[in-house]
């Protein structure tokens, strides 16, 4: 396998919030808080040997860097509409919610045809492949879904590298997703705040990514999934962290894990976007077996990801916020 990689096209790069279509319902989210895509790109462009585009929905309204050439496609992601814009690319970058189950699997199987070498889908997230964790979050078995697709493609030509990070860190906690009201100094302590959880901050995915089309990691990360991790956290320590920051004393609140995901889960089925997003909140912060990898193999070292401090982080984000205030 040739490890050049210098055409990189980033799909949905514009689109990409979160994990489950059925979250951008959800009115009260800050779009640009919460979006990947703007840090896959400005990692590749740090290295001058990518030649970075955009693949993005006709009339979208998104505007990217001026040296990012950016093609437009129908929403429907048409096979034979992508062919052009595929032919010559080495690498595709899904930032598509997995939700678009027909429109992923459509630039899967264009890819093939157009020869690209690598495929990275929006696994970005929770670890899909333990039943339990499917269980407790039905809604990743769509990204499951996805690679299982990706891997009748092997014979094809196209590889596929997985990036499983847990929580969006720094993104979980001025969205809230973490539990922690920053305007309000409340935090939602879950059972005894002590359940340790693997989160990574958009920065170092977005740089995860790059390092892995670049050799050695392109050739070493063929077909198969990725884990990477800023830090391991418990709630309680994230609320010290915070305290810290804020130099104040937040308001604690307690829920039960198990009592939270049993209603999340049929609120969810009634048709409740929020009840997607409280759910995995609360399997973030329970013992299931598989969620936070922790029997896996982190890449952190390997891809020259850097050493990460909760304390560090927790101060940047304040302070950022502090001066949007």
């Amino acid at each position: 396998m040739s490890e050049e990689i210098k055409n990189v096209l980033i799909a949905g790069v514009s689109e990409w919030i979160f994990l489950y279509e059925s979250y951008m319902k959800l009115s009260n989210r800050s779009k640009a808080s919460g979006n990947l895509g703007p840090f896959v790109l400005d990692a590749l462009n740090q290295y001058p040997q990518f030649t970075v585009s955009v693949l993005s929905r006709k009339g979208s309204k998104s505007t990217f860097p001026s040296h990012i050439t950016v093609h437009h496609v129908a929403e429907s992601y048409d096979e034979e509409e992508l062919l052009p814009t595929l032919k010559g690319q080495d690498a595709v970058i899904s930032l598509i919610r997995p939700g678009q189950q027909k429109e992923i699997k459509s630039l899967i199987d264009a890819c093939v045809k157009a020869g690209v070498k690598r495929f990275i889908p929006g696994e970005f997230g929770s670890n899909s492949v333990p039943e339990a964790v499917r269980e407790a979050v039905p809604w990743l078995q769509n990204k499951l879904n996805l690679v299982n697709h990706l891997k009748t493609k092997e014979s094809d030509g196209l590889t596929w590298t997985s990036v499983v990070c847990g929580a969006f860190f720094d993104w979980g906690l001025t969205s809230n997703f973490l539990a922690f009201s920053l305007p309000t100094r409340t935090a939602v302590i879950y059972d005894t705040g002590t359940c340790h959880s693997r989160m990574t901050t958009l920065s170092t995915i977005g740089l995860a990514v790059a390092h892995l089309l670049r050799p050695p990691h392109y050739a070493a990360s063929s077909n198969r999934y990725i884990f990477i991790s800023s830090f391991s956290v418990t709630q309680n320590e994230i609320l010290a962290s915070l305290e810290k920051a804020t130099g104040e004393t937040w308001t604690k609140k307690h829920r039960s894990t198990a009592e939270t995901r049993k209603s999340a889960l049929q609120r969810a089925k009634d048709g409740d976007p929020n009840a997607v997003e409280e759910n995995l909140t609360a399997c973030h912060y329970s013992e299931i077996e598989g969620m936070d990898y922790e029997d896996e193999e982190l890449w952190n070292e390997r891809l020259g990801l850097p050493v990460e401090d909760v304390d560090e982080v927790v101060a940047r984000v304040i302070k950022e916020e502090s001066a949007k205030a």
